[in-house]
């Protein structure tokens, strides 16, 4: 079995998804070469995505690559390669590096300090005022109502230990 699961879903990416691959490879490679691997579910996009990526699984072996026949949404996408993940830690991240794969090492230090699952953190350093305002508004609001004490609640970039996953 796998240690780690890279769980990324993508639609329309064709212009991120070889860039991503690499540097997530990079990263994992330097965290645990040859004990992980990287789950693309490509969510029915109708660009060039799933072919760029059917083209890198033939160079990348750790690299699965899942197409659903059309767009179910983030949500669905995500459990598609939860379904099929075989590490014992799911790391997931969004398509369109938003998220480094370089900070996916930060977030496995913090969860070996004993949490199930670990939510990184978008900050909003060149992002426009008006979607910093918007997504800080959601946070504060999502905290409240479900009290969960998060600072971004909907960053894809997390790691989740396999029993947190059990009971999605």
């Amino acid at each position: 079995m796998n240690k780690y699961s890279v769980v990324v879903p993508v639609h329309n990416e064709e212009g991120t998804v070889a860039l991503l691959c690499a540097r997530i490879k990079e990263a994992m490679d330097g965290i645990a070469p040859g004990r992980y691997e990287v789950i693309f579910v490509d969510d029915g996009s109708t660009d060039r995505t799933f072919y760029f990526l059917k083209e890198i699984v033939n160079k990348i072996k750790e690299l699965v690559v899942v197409r659903l026949d059309k767009n179910y949404g983030q949500s669905l996408a995500l459990q598609a390669g939860f379904d099929i993940s075989q590490g014992e830690m799911i790391i997931t991240l969004d398509g369109d590096l938003q998220n480094d794969p370089a900070y996916i090492s930060r977030l496995l230090e913090k969860k070996e300090e004993g949490y199930d699952v670990v939510c990184g953190w978008l900050k909003f350093k060149h992002a426009r005022l008006s979607r910093a305002m918007v997504s800080y508004i959601a946070n504060i609001i999502q905290r409240i109502v479900f009290k969960v004490k998060i600072h971004d609640v909907g960053s894809m970039f997390r790691v989740y230990s396999r029993s947190a996953l059990s009971g999605i």
